[in-house]
Order: structure tokens, then C-alpha cells, then sequence
């Protein structure tokens, strides 16, 4: 009796390999060529984002000290390290400006240089220099990706005594453009990181009140959102994939309107009152959890659905905890433009 041999279907296959991490996704790009092409492919890219994203959950990206990063498992809540990018020629100090969809962009200090990394198959892409790279101690920089697009975007916002200028990069072009920034700050002043969802890009704008200014990455087109009467001391940050603001004790979303219009309001959906937070800094919100530092050496979650908190120790020698970000593991490749998240 011949053996017909062991057969799946092309789809079970690929719901299969989703669900691999990108580790093991990179041994078996040499299984063979139909698997190497289907890592390729948009749809498949879109795919394990999403899996990795609802199923596996985000990990914690961690920043520590200038050169050193580490990665903390969204399941087995065990911290990494992570190599550095190996950018030519080296550099030892380099800031995370965000993270999104799998990349993340980074400045090199004293330079302005930037950089996108994917720490899941240690690529590297350098971005083109401005004229007006020399200027960014005075820009606000911001990165995101869009679905609609299908595009990563970094928008720098300069501020001269002439005026605002901006300069958008496009990774699926390799290019910068500039763009009419108008009127709408209105006298306002920047302060604080920004914030990204995947539509926008965020960022504080103290005046007469706390506003925020909207930065929509596929019209790319600016606007201005109010804040009314929300607490000045507070950071921005995204909360289930929507626009928040933290302070201390309150946690303040934005909400679309449900009575049929397209206005949107902050809706207060949490209360952070207990334990008292005076002197812990607010990096991040990680899923349901809000991340603090309070010591050098450490990190504090706390939980916004339970009220509870608790302490993650890191150890000396990786440094002073400098920056938290959200990171969903991508296999997208810069070399290969059509390999991007799709719609």
C-alpha cells in the first residue's frame, strides 16, 4: 500500500505559523521557498500583528540608561535584555522616540540623527538628514503608522522665531516633504512626548487651557482638540488603543460621541486614588496596567482594573529607567516595501 503522504492546506499552514514567535519564524524562512515568500507577504504580516497583539499581548520595551534596553514578556513577566541596534559608526547613547506596529525610532543624542529598529529581526533603517536636522533640540518629533496608509510616518514640528515648520518622513517613499502646519496652536506651547494611536500622533499644548494637538497620519492634516477643564499636571498616553491623559489620581480618555454626532469628549474612566502616587513618575499605560518609576532601579505596575500594585526590581547594572514603550513583535522588513501591514 503506497504512502499518499501527509498534506494541510495552505491556510492551515499559515493560521499555524501566525502564531509563532518571530524568532522561530526566522529559522523557518529556510524550511522553504513558499514559506520565505509567505513571510513576505502583507496579508501574513497583518496577520501575526494581530495575533501577537490580541493573543500574546504587547511586551514592555524598556529603555535603561543610554545604550541598554530590555524587553519584559507580556507572559511570563520575566525581563530580557535586548542588543542594542548596531548602527555604523557606533554610538553609546540613543533615545527611543516610539514604538509602533513592530518598529521602533530612535535619536541618536548630540546628532539628531534617527533610526527604525526592529528588535525582533534586528533590522536597521537609517533615515535621511534635513536641513533642518541640525535644528532638533528645537522640534517635537513624533512616529506612527497608519492602517489607512499603510504607512510609518515620523513628523518633526519645529519651532523658530519665524514660525512653525514641519517635515513629515514617509518610509514607503524613503523621503521628507514639508507641510503647511497654519494657525492652530493659537500662542500654545509644547511640552511632554507625544502619543500615538493608529490614526494619530499626540501631543500636549499648554495656553490659557491644557489642549492637544492631532496630527492625523494619513491626511496628515492638523487640528486641535480641546481639553477643558482636566488637571495641568498630567502626561499623555494611549489607553486601549484611544487618546488619555494621567495625572496622579485620574486617568481621563477621549470617547466618540454615542448620541449620534462626531464630537468627541474626555470621559474620566478611572480613579487612581490608592495607594498615594506623590513622587512616582508615570511612563506608560501596558495593557491595564499603569508603569511608575519611583526608584532608579525598578519599575512599579499597577493595575487599573484591580487597584493594585506591584514591584518589579531590575538590576543596577542595567542603568537608570528611562523610557517605557509598548512593543508587538513584526517580522516587517524595510527592504521589502509590499511586505508592510495592509488594510
Amino acid at each position: 500500500m503506497e504512502d499518499d503522504g501527509f498534506f494541510l492546506p495552505h491556510e492551515i499552514i499559515s493560521s499555524i505559523l501566525k502564531r509563532l514567535p518571530v524568532k522561530s519564524l526566522l529559522r523557518f524562512r529556510c524550511v522553504c521557498k513558499d514559506w520565505n515568500d509567505l513571510f513576505k507577504t502583507s496579508l501574513f504580516i497583518k496577520e501575526h500583528v494581530h495575533h501577537s497583539s490580541h493573543h500574546r499581548g504587547p511586551s514592555l520595551l524598556l529603555q535603561c540608561g543610554y545604550s541598554t534596553f530590555s524587553m519584559l514578556d507580556s507572559d511570563k513577566k520575566t525581563l530580557l535584555p535586548l542588543s542594542a541596534p548596531s548602527v555604523d559608526p557606533p554610538v553609546d547613547m540613543i533615545d527611543v522616540i516610539g514604538s509602533s506596529y513592530g518598529l521602533v525610532c530612535l535619536q541618536i543624542k548630540n546628532r539628531g540623527s534617527l533610526i527604525l529598529w526592529n528588535p525582533s529581526t534586528r533590522d536597521v533603517q537609517y533615515v535621511p538628514r534635513t536641513k533642518n536636522t541640525r535644528w532638533y533640540k528645537n522640534c517635537h518629533t513624533g512616529f506612527g503608522f497608519s492602517r489607512v496608509v499603510n504607512d510609518y510616518k515620523i513628523v518633526r514640528i519645529y519651532n523658530f522665531h519665524k514660525g512653525v515648520e514641519v517635515e513629515v518622513y514617509s518610509l514607503s517613499s524613503g523621503s521628507w516633504k514639508q507641510i503647511e502646519f497654519g494657525n492652530v496652536l493659537k500662542g500654545g506651547k509644547f511640552n511632554g512626548r507625544f502619543a500615538a494611536t493608529d490614526e494619530a500622533i499626540y501631543w500636549i499644548v499648554y495656553g490659557n487651557q491644557i489642549d492637544v494637538l492631532s496630527f492625523d497620519i494619513a491626511t496628515e492634516a492638523f487640528t486641535l482638540i480641546p481639553g477643558s477643564n482636566i488637571h495641568w499636571n498630567v502626561k499623555l498616553m494611549t489607553y486601549e488603543n484611544k487618546l488619555a491623559l494621567l495625572s496622579n489620581t485620574e486617568l481621563w480618555v477621549m470617547e466618540e460621541a454615542t448620541s449620534g454626532g462626531s464630537e468627541q469628549r474626555w470621559n474620566k474612566t478611572k480613579l487612581i486614588g490608592n495607594p498615594n502616587f506623590l513622587g512616582f513618575h508615570p511612563l506608560t499605560i501596558w495593557k491595564n496596567e499603569v508603569i511608575y518609576t519611583y526608584q532608579p532601579v525598578g519599575i512599579y505596575l499597577f493595575n487599573v482594573t484591580t487597584n493594585k500594585l506591584k514591584e518589579f526590581l531590575i538590576s543596577r547594572e542595567n542603568g537608570r529607567i528611562m523610557s517605557a514603550f509598548n512593543y508587538v513583535e513584526s517580522i516587517v522588513s524595510f527592504g521589502n516595501k509590499n511586505s508592510w501591514i495592509s488594510a
